[in-house]
C-alpha cells in the first residue's frame, strides 16, 4: 500500500513536470523518466531517514523546469535541443566572447561547447546529463564555458613549451621550426593575455608546420 508520504512526494513532481512541460512544451520526454530522475537526485542528497518535508523543500528549490530541458536533451530529443539552442545559443556565444575578448575566437569556443555538450562522454552518456539543477542552467553553462575556455588555453599553453624545449638537432630541424616561431609571433593579443582558444579556425596560427612537412 502506497504511503501518504509517497503520495504526497509523486503528486508535487507530477505538479512540477506538467509546470516544465506548460514552459517548454512537449520535449518527448515522459513523466515516468522525469520522476525517477528527480527522486534519483533527491537519495543522492538526503539520507533515507530524512522527512518528506525535507524532500519537498529540496524537490522545490531544484530548477526543475532547466532540469525538464535538460534531461530532454541528454536523451537526444530534436525537439528539445531545438528548444535549447533558441534559449541558450546566443547566450553561450555572448559568454564566449566575453571571456576570451575576441569575436572571432568567442565564435570557435561556443561552437566547441555545444558540440561537446551534444556529444556524449567516454562512458557513453550525453554531457548534458551531468545537470543536477542545483543552479540554473544559465549558471551552469556559464561555468562549462569558462571550464572550457581554460582547458584550450592551458592545451595551446603546453604545445608552446613543448616546441620551445626542443633541442636544435641541426638546420634542417631548425628551419622546419622556424615557420611555426615565425607564426607564434602572429598570435593575437588575447592569446598573450591567456584567452586564445585551440579551433579549428587559428589552428593554422599554432600548427603551420603541417604545411611544410
Amino acid at each position: 500500500m502506497t504511503s501518504p508520504d509517497e503520495i504526497r512526494l509523486s503528486d508535487l513532481l507530477a505538479q512540477v513536470y506538467q509546470a516544465a512541460y506548460a514552459i517548454h512544451g512537449d520535449l518527448d520526454l515522459e513523466l515516468t523518466c522525469f520522476a525517477e530522475r528527480l527522486r534519483s537526485l533527491l537519495e543522492s542528497h538526503l539520507e533515507l531517514a530524512d522527512s518528506i518535508s525535507c524532500r519537498l523543500d529540496l524537490l522545490n528549490s531544484l530548477y526543475a523546469t532547466d532540469l525538464y530541458l535538460s534531461m530532454a536533451c541528454a536523451q537526444a530529443s530534436d525537439a528539445a535541443w531545438r528548444r535549447f539552442l533558441t534559449i541558450y545559443e546566443k547566450r553561450i556565444l555572448q559568454f564566449a566572447i566575453f571571456i576570451t575578448r575576441h569575436r572571432g575566437i568567442g565564435h570557435d569556443l561556443a561552437d566547441n561547447v555545444i558540440t561537446d555538450l551534444f556529444l556524449p562522454d567516454t562512458t557513453g552518456t550525453s554531457r548534458m546529463a551531468s545537470y543536477d539543477g542545483r543552479r540554473a542552467l544559465i549558471v551552469w553553462l556559464r561555468a562549462v564555458v569558462s571550464h572550457q575556455a581554460s582547458n584550450q588555453r592551458e592545451l595551446v599553453r603546453n604545445h608552446r613549451e613543448r616546441v620551445e624545449a626542443m633541442p636544435d638537432c641541426g638546420t634542417v630541424t631548425v628551419a622546419l621550426l622556424q615557420p611555426l616561431r615565425v607564426s607564434s609571433s602572429k598570435l593575437s593579443e588575447s592569446w598573450v593575455k591567456g584567452s586564445f582558444v585551440f579551433s579549428p579556425r587559428n589552428i593554422n596560427l599554432v600548427l603551420p608546420l603541417s604545411k611544410n612537412v
